[in-house]
């Protein structure tokens, strides 16, 4: 049995490239754990993970010092006998952590008074992808062969009836704006708006109620539900990509200037929806499509499967 514990930033391209270290040290034994120290402003449900996997969160006010870092893995009690800690955060209270919550072994990038904390300091994590770079600290990792490290696949759905449409960003006025011209994209799809729980008390866009059918439910179970959907829209590319691994047809709502991740061990064929101010302006699935009228992007999912000829 391993009990690892991982420090990431708080942002969607560093967490969602930690996903196949995760499952490549699950896969190792059934007996595995792992934890993930994250930023306060990054809320990650440890219900989105793999089972046997638990997401915390270190407050803002404790993260930048000494005693503050000490406080809190005195009292995050769910994490104790630590094998190993991974630091791909890597400053001096990030590598502060590994030690208080008195990791065996812990593992991090040289450089700096830092490098005294760790008893394996690699040069740099290697590989030229963001996930195989994360992957690249089981060199160290004796316990987890090779053999688990699997690409994971996805196999999204081919028909679509329905969409959600995820709006907890909605308080921002560019981004509702996003989402109403959306909406004006779809006739023969039908459209739901997805509102966190903890968003439904103060959640006052009558506007959105005229175009979309929306429902409620708390985050930590909403890819529990995402079943019931084929098409999901986000500006989450956690969320995206998890839902996509569920088997949906994720589009990810980005700026003209943004582009998605690869990855080299999970599917990298998340859709885009490319804005400039409130007009979408480029779209596709492993493409970029220029937007000539709205109507085209509802034909182009409809019939992605349709214009694309499949190996038999």
């Amino acid at each position: 049995m391993l009990n690892i514990l991982i420090r990431v930033e708080g942002s969607d391209k560093e967490f969602t490239s930690v996903l196949p270290l995760v499952r490549a040290i699950l896969a190792s034994s059934d007996d595995n754990r792992v934890n993930i120290i994250t930023d306060e402003c990054y809320k990650v449900p440890s219900e989105w993970m793999p089972k046997r996997c638990y997401v915390f969160n270190i407050p803002d006010d404790k993260k930048g010092t000494v005693f503050g870092v000490h406080h809190f893995a005195a009292n995050l009690h769910d994490v104790f006998n630590v094998d190993y800690f991974v630091d791909f955060v890597n400053d001096f209270h990030s590598a502060f952590l590994g030690l208080n919550f008195k990791a065996k072994k812990k593992i991090g990038l040289q450089g700096g008074p830092k490098t005294y904390l760790y008893n394996i300091s690699m040069e740099a994590f290697t590989g030229m992808f963001l996930d195989q770079k994360k992957l690249s600290v089981l060199q160290h990792i004796p316990e987890v062969k090779e053999s688990a490290i699997s690409y994971w696949e996805a196999s999204p759905v081919k028909e679509f009836e329905n969409a959600i449409i995820d709006l907890s960003s909605i308080n921002d006025p560019i981004y509702k704006q996003r989402v109403l011209r959306l909406t004006e994209a779809f006739e023969d799809i039908k459209l739901f708006g997805y509102v966190p729980l903890e968003m439904d008390a103060d959640f006052d866009h009558p506007e959105l109620a005229e175009k979309l059918e929306l429902f409620t439910i708390d985050k930590k179970e909403i890819l529990e539900n995402i079943e019931r959907f084929q098409l999901v829209i986000s500006d989450s590319m956690l969320f995206s990509q998890l839902a996509m691994m569920k088997g949906r047809r994720s589009f990810i709502i980005l700026e003209e200037d943004q582009n998605i991740e690869t990855w080299s061990q999970m599917s990298s064929t998340l859709g885009i929806l490319k804005f400039e101010g409130h007009d979408l302006v480029k779209y596709g699935i492993d493409e970029e499509k220029e937007m000539r009228v709205l109507s085209e992007l509802e034909d182009y999912i409809i019939n992605y499967y349709n214009l694309r000829v499949e190996p038999s």
